[in-house]
């Protein structure tokens, strides 16, 4: 047979072809700009991470015998909605062999992920996929800084589902059907939110009279619901079988027994511009938060009617959008233990947005896309500067703190400091948790200490608890006599010595000090009377 000879391109279209690629190139290296900064330092100075790495060591060693952590914890029936991301972190800590490296490979994937997820979802709706060049910013949001890790996986996960839901719902296959099988149960075990955006979007495409729908009316479309959204079935089996569980696990802490909570809606637009940066004391970080929405201002106007589809077509890309700003609004802050919810989802409405937009060919266009790599390159800039600071700064010493303490023995770390003078959240709070990736045993305060955890505490292996009392935030409410007797080591940041009165109960010695930190360790069988009242670390009279 004679092979058909490819037909000779244009100049024009070599030209588009280069274009093409260039800003391919350029979206690559924004991207790669924007996971930079993680590399800046060894501890991350973000509030929950220490958590999450724990828990994958825990995982990671659940049995080995050398490890105390199985008669510590017990693991949870029902299923932690972050136990995807927890066991894809312990597998990665089994081939690298170390649970921080393996969190910072799963977040690397994740905020490199982001642009090109939300390119998939341009690409579902024929939008200009340069537009995935201001997705590059999401990354840096407060739920990064305050450690929300699998949420912060979910975000491209969810971006990427959506675009195949799309696609299903424009053409279904067996195969893709079997895909969102898969990564909507996925979605599930990662983070609920993310779960819930992708249900809103999968419910609304095939409800809403798009384009791929034209002559159906909206009965006939919601009869046909079931059978085109069958996909959605596993995941939907395991939302009902841990919402059964969640209310008998823990009295139904979980739930809270109707303890919901929604935030004033004249303060939400306060908490979208603080949920989609705010991370850096600097005033620089406002000011970067903004750019992303003045750049897109030029393009506001070319929210047209498509030619393909005329108005259903618009209407079919406004649901992205549509969804995620309803369950910004509806979604409640919290949820019984569970908090800040619904405001979340502010990062997803700058990726949902751009496929409204249509960018007319141009050097306007070019412009502004030009911007959105410079404004991603920026931000990534200003994230690595304010993390190396933060880290030589602030966590300088703790590893030599932590290298102190024993393997399997249990440690309390209060933070009397609280504040930071470079991220605008608490990064250090949990950063003790890092003694159990050697060798496993306690470290306080523990979200283990919180339903909705993968890890509880085994019957007896807790530590005091006093209702209304948080160590976490309240570190002067320590008593010796109280808390004490529970803990081997207690590591302490900033200038108070939280013994330095001799309080009545165990004895300690200082182990060491190095920066801000300073470890104590337990004298064994060495008791100090109770010949006075107690009045804690910071000299305060306080009630329980």
């Amino acid at each position: 047979m004679r092979k058909r000879l490819a037909r000779p391109r244009t100049g024009e279209q070599r030209a588009a072809g280069s274009s093409r690629l260039a800003w391919q190139l350029v979206l690559w290296a924004c991207a790669l700009a924007s996971v930079a900064p993680l590399f800046a330092a060894r501890h991350l100075p973000f509030t929950d991470l220490p958590e999450h790495v724990a828990a994958m060591s825990t995982l990671r060693h659940w049995f080995d015998p050398a490890w105390p952590d199985a008669q510590i914890y017990a693991l949870s029936g029902r299923g932690s909605p972050y136990l995807a991301y927890h066991v894809c972190g312990a597998l990665l800590t089994a081939l690298v062999g170390d649970a921080l490296r393996a969190n910072l490979l799963l977040l690397t994937a994740a905020g490199l992920a982001i642009p090109f997820a939300t390119r998939s979802l341009l690409r579902a709706f024929d939008g200009d996929e340069r537009l995935a060049l201001f997705a590059c910013v999401v990354f840096w949001c407060r739920p990064l800084a305050l450690g929300f890790l699998p949420f912060m996986a979910a975000v491209p996960v969810a971006l990427a589902v959506i675009a195949a839901v799309v696609r299903q719902a424009a053409e279904p296959t067996l195969r893709r059907g079997l895909v969102l099988a898969a990564s909507t149960l996925f979605a599930f075990y990662l983070h609920l939110d993310a779960f819930i955006l992708i249900v809103a979007v999968a419910v609304a495409v095939h409800l809403a009279p798009t384009r791929h729908a034209p002559t159906e009316g909206f009965l006939r479309r919601f009869s046909r619901l079931p059978v085109r959204l069958a996909w959605l079935a596993p995941a939907a089996a395991s939302t009902c079988a841990w919402v059964l569980l969640a209310r008998s696990d823990a009295g139904g802490e979980i739930l809270g027994h109707g303890s919901i909570q929604f935030e004033p809606v004249e303060q939400l637009p306060a908490d979208f511009a603080a949920w989609t940066h705010g991370i850096w004391r600097p005033r620089v970080d406002t000011l970067l938060g903004v750019m992303p929405w003045v750049l897109l201002l030029p393009l506001a106007a070319n929210v047209r009617v498509p030619e393909r589809g005329g108005a259903r077509g618009l209407l079919e890309r406004c649901i992205p959008f549509a969804c995620a700003l309803a369950l910004f609004v509806l979604v409640p802050f919290q949820v019984g233990v569970t908090s800040m919810l619904g405001v979340r989802l502010a990062v997803f409405l700058l990726p949902c947005l751009l496929v409204v937009v249509r960018p007319d060919p141009g050097r306007l266009s070019a412009a502004v896309f030009a911007g959105a790599a410079l404004l991603a390159g920026a931000v990534s800039v200003e994230a690595a500067v304010e993390v190396y600071r933060a880290d030589r700064a602030e966590a300088s010493g703790v590893d030599d703190m932590l290298a102190l303490v024993s393997p399997g023995s249990r440690l309390l770390t209060l933070d009397f400091v609280t504040v930071s003078a470079y991220s605008a959240l608490p990064p250090w709070f949990h950063i003790g948790a890092l003694h159990r990736l050697r060798g496993g045993g306690v470290a306080s305060v523990s979200f283990s200490e919180v339903p909705h955890w993968p890890f509880r505490f085994r019957p007896g292996q807790d530590p005091p608890h006093v209702p209304g009392r948080s160590l976490e935030w309240q570190p002067c409410r320590f008593r010796n006599a109280l808390d004490g007797p529970y803990f081997d080591y207690v590591l302490a940041r900033g200038h108070v010595e939280p013994f330095r009165e001799s309080p009545p109960g165990p004895a300690w010695r200082q182990a060491g000090h190095a920066g801000d930190w300073a470890l104590y360790a337990k004298i064994p069988g060495v008791q100090i009377p109770a010949t006075r009242s107690d009045q804690g670390p910071c000299g305060m009279v306080l009630g329980r």
